[in-house]
């Protein structure tokens, strides 16, 4: 009981309406950081989408080159390996308006000056399609990056085989020849 009469001789002497002051001030930080946790798990999850989606790219591009090099006289069997440096990008359309204005200024001595005013804004252009609303309009994609591809092959036996296969990897991919390693399967 002693120690409740001690808080409220506190309270009394530090001011009733600033108390009220600090735990306002403590709600509304309470109420303003909310939103913030629900902004950092939506981009985890737009995070683990990208990764879903650069996968899902990925192992497409790997089942398409097994199936095309299976293809070719004397590969026989193939397992290969892409990795990408990143996932795919929108382009979006941007809007940067840009004016100038200049004024000149004499004086009556015959001297003068010139100011010049430039401005330029930039803001991204919207396309009203989206479920949430606008969306940026997209002007293309590009594609990921392919960094490297590891290709095992039965019939890597020869260094011919082995060149023609890094060919066709180079030709589809744009990938330098350094980057692609073509090795026998055992």
């Amino acid at each position: 009981m002693y120690k409740v009469v001690e808080w409220i001789k506190k309270a009394k002497s530090i001011g009733y309406w600033r108390i009220g002051v600090i735990v306002g001030c403590g709600v509304l930080l309470l109420i303003l950081s909310v939103p913030e946790k629900e902004k950092s798990v939506t981009k985890a999850e737009n995070n683990i989408q990208k990764t879903e989606e650069l996968s899902g790219y990925i192992k497409e591009k790997e089942e398409k080159l097994e199936q095309m090099l299976s293809q070719i006289e004397g590969v026989g069997k193939v397992k290969v390996m892409i990795t990408a440096k990143s996932t795919r990008e929108h382009v979006v359309l941007k809007d940067e308006p840009y004016s100038e204005s200049s004024s000149e200024e004499k004086m009556q001595d015959g001297s003068g000056t010139v100011s010049t005013e430039k401005s330029s804004q930039e803001s991204t252009v919207m396309n009203g399609s989206g479920e949430n609303g606008d969306t940026p309009y997209v002007t293309k994609d590009l594609e990921p990056e392919i960094e490297g591809v590891l290709v095992v092959a039965e019939g890597a036996t020869s260094s011919k085989m082995i060149s023609e296969i890094n060919e066709a990897i180079v030709a589809l991919f744009s990938v330098p020849s350094h980057k692609i390693k073509v090795m026998k399967m055992r």
